[in-house]
């Protein structure tokens, strides 16, 4: 159940979204945005990671899994960074998640447990192209 003053964070590995859910005159739910991230890297194509300045790619480029696991690494460390800092500053009550499930379980375990305590909803899905308006009906 989503309370007003509640904190919904929408990741994936590219961007992060964090709301807070307010109450309207009429006593309804809204959602108002707190932050808005996107992260160049994971846009990037590897070939443009790995070439110099000229725009070569030389034959020491490195093999693409451990590029693109090193990404995701980056990534994740940013989205801790940012999950713990729009937390620590703004959390009243509860917060609400959702990432896609080859993140979610990552996200979640490298949290403190003070944070995890207060963590109310789960949501393993990619909902960070969702339309604000439509955003509170997936967490209720």
């Amino acid at each position: 159940m989503i309370n007003t003053n509640d904190i919904l964070i929408i990741t994936d590995k590219a961007e992060f979204k964090a709301f807070k859910v307010t109450s309207t005159v009429l006593g309804t739910k809204d959602i108002e945005m707190i932050e808005n991230i996107s992260y160049i890297d994971p846009h990037k194509k590897i070939s443009s990671l790995l070439s110099d300045k000229v725009g070569n790619i030389g034959h020491n480029n490195g093999d693409n899994k451990y590029v693109k696991r090193e990404m995701l690494r980056k990534s994740l460390d940013m989205i801790l960074t940012c999950t713990k800092r729009v937390l620590s500053t703004n959390l009243n009550t509860n917060w609400h998640i959702s990432a896609p499930s080859s993140m979610l379980n990552s996200i979640i375990s490298s949290l403190d447990n003070n944070i995890y305590r207060s963590l109310g909803l789960m949501l393993h899905k990619d909902l960070i192209n969702t339309k604000k308006t439509k955003l509170l009906s997936h967490f209720e």
